[in-house]
């Protein structure tokens, strides 16, 4: 609840700021915040290595850190916006909305089947894990401010390219033939990452006069997604497991997800943003005076 919370507020605030400039200002802040991601996980998981009882000063540090952040918060001051409650979300928004939760149950889909790949079929340990996590966060660090532009030119195109690209995972676990090939994979999430971050909200930023409405409602979708896809992935794994060596289910499944992200993706190109239809026409219009 506590998250669910924190994410909402940082929605709205987010959209007061990256009006005019959403890619932009949106990549900025989520490279800030994949900085401190990757300094911080990096860093404890040297520091730690295998000694996983030092974990409880870095657990108490990360409550501080909250506790401080929250503080930080109070300062914060929402432009007030007086939106009628009869205000409808609009319907490219609520399509748009369907579609991500669609989404999100196909991609949760293989949540629960990468940890069963990374221990029984790659059989892992914390380097590896550190090197995935080390790769994926570097290239998202390189990538985030171009990807910004980029949406700001044709988000539409960034939409879909971001949710394909999520195959890239599932289908790796599902065929490489060693954790050096799933390495390799995870250049990818320079792209996936960057997107994630920014394109989804930013089209329902600009795409709605309901804004607070509209998160709402994208949140419960993806939440509903997750928790739908998840147990879905689980319930086919022990199902298919039974008949199956437990590698050969890994991995079949995995194929199915990523085959699955592939197909969902196609529906984003369905979805109309206005705001990018009328950036068009007055480029058009500039064109021709």
């Amino acid at each position: 609840m506590g998250s669910g919370s924190s994410t909402f507020g940082y929605s709205l605030i987010m959209e007061e700021i990256s009006r005019g400039a959403r890619g932009r200002v949106l990549s900025q802040y989520a490279q800030y915040a994949r900085v401190g991601s990757l300094v911080a996980t990096v860093g404890v998981g040297f520091l730690v290595g295998d000694q996983y009882s030092l974990m409880r000063w870095f657990f108490l540090a990360t409550g501080a850190i909250y506790l401080f952040s929250s503080w930080i918060s109070l300062a914060i001051r929402e432009e007030e916006v007086v939106v009628p409650p009869s205000q409808e979300v609009g319907e490219d928004v609520l399509r748009m909305i369907g579609v991500n939760t669609l989404f999100y149950v196909v991609w949760s889909f293989a949540w629960p089947l990468f940890p069963l790949a990374e221990v029984h079929v790659y059989h892992m340990d914390e380097v590896n894990l550190a090197f995935i996590t080390l790769i994926g966060g570097v290239s998202g660090l390189v990538l985030q401010r171009r990807i910004g532009e980029w949406m700001d030119r044709n988000r539409r195109v960034v939409m879909f390219v971001g949710r394909v690209a999520l195959a890239t995972f599932p289908l790796a676990y599902s065929l490489a033939d060693n954790v050096y090939e799933i390495y390799v994979a995870y250049v990818m999430m320079g792209v996936t990452g960057p997107v994630n971050a920014i394109a989804y909200t930013s089209f329902v930023y600009d795409n709605t006069k309901n804004v607070r409405k509209a998160i709402s409602f994208l949140s419960v979708g993806e939440g509903v997604g997750s928790i739908a896809g998840s147990l879905l992935g689980s319930l086919s794994f022990v199902a298919l497991s039974a008949f199956l060596p437990l590698a050969v289910a890994v991995r079949s499944l995995l194929f199915l997800a990523a085959v699955m992200r592939i197909g969902i993706s196609f529906l984003y190109l369905s979805i109309h943003d206005r705001k990018e239809e009328r950036d068009k026409r007055k480029g058009s219009e500039a064109y021709s005076v």
